[in-house]
């Protein structure tokens, strides 16, 4: 069977479709971002510095939160499909008729009936 290759249409919605909107004199419009302000002080490189060390932290923090959520969750469904998978057996054992595997409890009753 051939496979058939989707064609896409310029559509006008792209990220890159038209034009960016300009300032005045046709220069685009100052971002806020500190990136082509100038020179830095000692105190300004610094200050930046440390907001931008902080913010790292935070997402590290939330990285290393997020990686232990998803082990626990990782182990959760690991005992979850273990658990089927034992059941699952089980319920094959039982209609073979194989019930040597299954071990039987006695009732406190009956124990006492053996010991007395």
């Amino acid at each position: 069977m051939a496979r058939k290759s989707k064609v896409f249409q310029f559509d006008g919605k792209a990220a890159a479709a038209g034009d960016e909107p300009e300032g005045v004199d046709g220069v685009a419009p100052e971002t806020s971002a500190p990136v082509f302000d100038g020179p830095l002080s000692d105190e300004q490189a610094i200050e930046m510095l440390v907001e931008l060390n902080h913010e790292r932290q935070q997402c590290a923090q939330r990285w290393d939160d997020a990686k232990t959520e998803a082990a626990e969750a990782k182990k959760e469904l690991d005992n979850a499909s273990n658990a089927i998978s034992l059941l699952i057996d089980r319920i094959d054992r039982q209609r073979n008729g194989d019930l040597a595997a299954q071990p039987v409890l006695r009732t406190l009753e009956a124990a006492a009936d053996t010991l007395a």
